[in-house]
């Protein structure tokens, strides 16, 4: 993978961390405190985005349409960064807290959020 690859993966990563971080702080169940919505934002994002970017558009190679393997990346996203906050909110709490529904839906709106911003960048050739 070349240099250029890379940084354009650094800054897509700062710019999701920023947008659905800014959702999650929102939108996320008070009852967390400020240490989980900074770790959600940063973890979340650091944990699915690689696959959404490196492995997704592979598909496109063996000849998925583009609307095909993003909206399958788009589901697989939030998917995954919801079961990967209840584990979080599991863990901290040892056990004795569940991730509310209104924090999957906060996911979901911050996955969104991001993926609008993307395409944004796309269509105005920032990306």
């Amino acid at each position: 993978m070349n240099t250029s690859r890379l940084l354009l993966f650094a800054r897509d990563l700062l710019l999701t961390v920023l947008i659905e971080g800014a959702v999650l702080w929102a939108a996320l169940d008070p009852m967390h405190d400020r240490r989980t919505k900074l770790l959600a934002a940063w973890w979340l994002s650091s944990c699915t985005l690689p696959i959404v970017q490196f492995v997704f558009p592979l598909l496109a190679q063996i000849g998925w349409p583009r609307w095909a393997w993003i909206t399958a990346a788009e589901i697989f996203a939030p998917a995954a960064e919801c079961a990967l906050f209840a584990l979080l909110v599991s863990a901290q709490s040892g056990d004795t807290r569940r991730a509310s529904p209104r924090d999957m839906g906060a996911i979901v709106l911050a996955n969104l959020s991001s993926f609008g911003f993307g395409e944004l960048l796309l269509a105005i050739g920032l990306r």
